[in-house]
């Protein structure tokens, strides 16, 4: 055991190999990491332009800088005013706090003094021990460790680090230890492991390392873990089942909860999990009517707000009533009641939720619990918290972006799904009175039973519906985090198909987003004119933005020349780099926000290994060198979006963090798949671009397609739709699918011949269509098309004429057998 080893902190060899492994990683990384550096050098001038002399004088606006400058650098927006006002509100003078930080921080005092100090200023802990440490850190970021929550979790799961240890720093101080409570004690624990790991760090190697380089080095492990877990886990999802099993179950859910709402009561007074639906009401209730009471009450106290404002579960999680009241004090130090009377009695009055409540300055930090308390005020619209953002996730499948107006939105279309299927359960008089209630707050206690069900909670309830509602929930979570877990594109928006007709278009869709959001590109298989072109570009317009998209088919003579790119000849007769269609859309230093997608028609007809070779380590997150030199720098490929670097040794293309591939091809070339490596499959979602079914093909559905194809309201020849759905169905039986991209184009031919030209039509768009069938399917599918009544019969022997030549078949083979007719022969002797 070396020195830096004791019996609180000690490592194996495997977990020193990975730390070695990862911190060689990241020293090459930090040598580029220009926003890092940036950063550090920030803090490094504003405290040594600030802290000159040994008696410390900071004045409030030195603090003010400080503190700026610590938001600025953290997501911690709230940390600046609140912090602020526990040093000049709270009795904390400026003197005091001075003079502490020359003690702790510049004059290497010892350690428990920093423990001391977090307990003296408890105003600073209550909003975060996180805060204190950064201010520490940042002030001397040799001496003092930067802490987060987020950090010691990557220390515990990635490092293998025990997350407690009972014995620590009894021997060593009992009595200090005895008096800690036990969040300090946990917190003394965490940054004593961090400091040892800083110092076996630092004993790798001679070069410096601070502990705000150790706080990046610890995200830089997340990323990494996070990236190779992604890649693991991308391989197996199966994006039918994900949409298919989704959908399901939220259906069951809902079916079950259907069942479940009226026996609420006897589960309460089992005192079983989470169904608090009759508690519920009385909370909402109780904090109504202490509302309506405070804002009258002349005499109402912090004691009174208290009483309401910690009963909401948003200030339980981060806004506790002690934080408002520390931030609405008066300039002598009471507590400022008029101001939250005169905003609570706006919110009662309001008719609307108003975002100017949250920015405030007295209530800064409490905008969630602004959410729920505008709910809960106000029956008639939704409850907006953390379960309801939480519910929704899980029940609609994807992240809700946290903004009271977005949520709200997405509780008003799931309320129409829910009306839909089960109705207003608890307003039925079935329903036991006590549990009757809102729609709004019968959906939003789903919500809290989805967000807070445990894996272990459905094996608690005493009710057998109870029971099978936490086993599905259980694997709605478990499909949400399948299909939630990828970084990349986030699918906010929908694709607009509107003008486009598909069999099951809605499912269709629905696997396309599924497969984008996962992580996959797409390639849409389906028949000849499907629509499977259009389609990707539809995809493309609606995600990415009108025509942000290269569109290319591909050819059998691809290679990387084509997809990568190489050297071409100039004007001067000099040679140059010029990027291929993957590199066109990628990030560069003269295009940093170029995002384009990328549509390859055809796909497979290009020879993968040959076209796509290099790019395949790239789609697989490899970083690629390439052979060729661009201004003077070797060419690299970086699957790192992240943190982008153009002042590099070499010249980088970054690929977007959501770039896809859309590819097209027709079945009848499925046979091709096995020119493809199965890791290059992989890394595609191969979905079915149907025909719809024949039992489907009609008159009125041929009047649609012409609808939209003409896109304009025009009158249709009644006949015409019942010929063509009869001339589509028939080539289907013939053991060739067709898309309706072959009848827009008979359509669009038939319409403009006199008489009507099908053979003509037939000739055109069909009959290539048959290649590759075996002769006699080829010999029968003409022959039923010569039996169409729109053939007309002058016309007849034109189709086999044609049919024969172009297939070099024996004309012979396609006429139809003549019916023999054998008369009676009479034989004269026998009269």
């Amino acid at each position: 055991m070396t020195k830096i080893e004791d019996e609180f902190f000690s490592l194996t060899e495997t977990q020193k190999e990975f730390v070695q492994k990862q911190y060689k990683i990241f020293r090459e990384r930090i040598k580029t990491d220009e926003k890092l550096m940036k950063n550090k050098r920030e803090f490094d001038t504003l405290l040594n332009s600030r802290i000159k002399d040994k008696k410390l004088n900071l004045t409030e606006k030195d603090i003010e800088d400080l503190l700026h400058s610590i938001q600025t650098l953290s997501n911690l927006d709230w940390a600046y005013g609140q912090i602020k006002k526990a040093l000049e509100e709270k009795k904390l003078l400026l003197s005091e706090f001075n003079e502490k930080l020359y003690h702790l921080f510049i004059n290497n005092g010892e350690r428990p003094e920093f423990y001391k100090f977090l307990i003296e200023f408890r105003a600073l802990n209550q909003i975060g021990l996180v805060t204190s440490s950064q201010i520490s850190c940042f002030i001397n970021n040799e001496k003092n460790p930067l802490y987060t929550d987020q950090q010691w979790s990557i220390v515990t799961e990635y490092l293998k680090i025990p997350k407690s240890n009972k014995s620590f720093l009894i021997q060593e101080d009992p009595d200090f230890y005895k008096n800690l409570y036990p969040f300090e004690k946990r917190f003394l624990y965490k940054i004593y492991i961090l400091s040892k790991l800083r110092d076996y760090i630092n004993s790798l190697d001679s070069e410096p390392f601070d502990f705000f380089q150790l706080s990046r080095f610890l995200w830089r492990i997340y990323d990494e873990q996070k990236k190779s877990k992604r890649e693991v886990e991308v391989e197996d999802v199966d994006v039918d089942s994900i949409e298919i099993n989704h959908s399901d179950l939220i259906n069951q859910i809902l079916e079950v909860w259907e069942r479940l709402l009226p026996k609420i009561p006897k589960i309460e007074e089992k005192k079983r999990v989470r169904f608090d639906l009759i508690a519920e009401k009385k909370r909402t209730a109780e904090i109504t009517k202490k509302v309506k009471s405070f804002i009258v009450d002349p005499s109402a106290s912090e004691t009174e707000f208290i009483s309401f404002w910690n009963e909401l579960y948003s200030a339980q999680r981060v806004s506790r009533a002690s934080r408002v009241i520390l931030a609405n004090q008066t300039d002598s130090g009471a507590f400022d009641v008029e101001k939250l009377k005169r905003t609570l009695k706006e919110i009662i009055e309001s008719d609307e939720y108003k975002t100017e409540w949250e920015h405030k300055t007295y209530i800064s930090g409490a905008r969630k619990t602004l959410w729920e308390l505008f709910g809960v005020l106000h029956p008639d619209k939704p409850i907006v918290n953390n379960c309801s953002r939480h519910g929704l996730d899980y029940l609609l499948n994807q992240k809700t972006v946290d903004d009271y107006y977005e949520i709200r939105k997405a509780i008003e279309k799931f309320k129409k799904d829910y009306l839909d299927k089960i109705g207003h359960v608890t307003s039925s008089s079935d329903i036991p009175e006590e549990i009757r209630s809102s729609i709004y707050e019968e959906i939003d206690k789903l919500f809290n039973v989805i967000h807070k069900a445990k894996m272990d909670d459905y094996e608690k309830a005493g009710d057998t519906d109870a029971k099978k509602l936490f086993e599905l929930v259980s694997k709605l979570k478990g499909t949400y985090k399948l299909s939630t877990s990828f970084d990349g594109l986030e699918i906010e928006s929908e694709i607009e198909a509107e003008n486009l007709i598909f069999e099951n278009k809605n499912k269709l869709i629905n696997r396309i987003n599924t497969a984008l959001k996962t992580g996959k590109n797409v390639i849409l298989i389906g028949p000849p004119g499907t629509g499977k072109t259009k389609l990707a570009t539809v995809i493309c317009d609606s995600l990415k933005g009108k025509g942000n998209y290269k569109f290319c088919t591909a050819t059998s003579d691809w290679s990387t020349f084509d997809t990568i790119g190489g050297y071409r000849l100039q004007k001067d007769k000099t040679l140059k780099f010029e990027p291929g269609l993957f590199l066109q859309c990628f990030i560069k230093k003269d295009k940093p926000d170029n995002r384009k997608w990328l549509i390859i028609d055809e796909l497979n007809r290009a020879d993968i290994d040959k076209a796509f070779g290099a790019l395949f380590s790239l789609l697989t997150g490899e970083n690629v060198t390439l052979s060729f030199i661009q201004d003077d720098k070797q060419i690299e490929l970086m699957a790192d979006y992240k943190s982008t670097n153009f002042e590099s040794e070499t010249y980088r293309y970054y690929i977007p963090e959501d770039f896809r591939i859309i590819g097209t091809m027709n079945t009848y070339d499925k046979s091709s798949l096995y020119e493809m490596s199965y890791a290059f499959m992989r890394r595609f979602a191969f979905i079915m671009v149907d025909i719809p079914i024949i039992q489907s093909i009609n008159p009125q559905l041929i009047e649609k397609y012409i609808k939209c194809w003409e896109k304009l309201d025009i009158e249709i020849d009644p006949a015409l739709p019942s010929e063509l759905s009869e001339l589509w169905k028939c080539v289907i039986k013939s053991k060739r699918k067709i898309g309706p991209a072959i009848i827009r184009d008979i359509y669009f031919y038939i319409k403009n011949t006199e008489p009507r030209d099908y053979v003509g039509a037939i000739t055109m768009y069909i009959l290539p269509q048959f290649e590759g069938l075996l002769e006699r399917d080829i010999i029968d599918a003409v022959k039923a098309l010569r039996k169409l009544n729109i053939i007309l019969s002058e016309y007849r022997d034109e189709l086999n004429e044609y049919s024969a030549e172009f297939f070099n078949i024996d004309p012979n083979l396609l006429k139809e057998k003549e019916k023999v007719v054998v008369e009676e022969v009479v034989n004269p002797d026998s009269e």
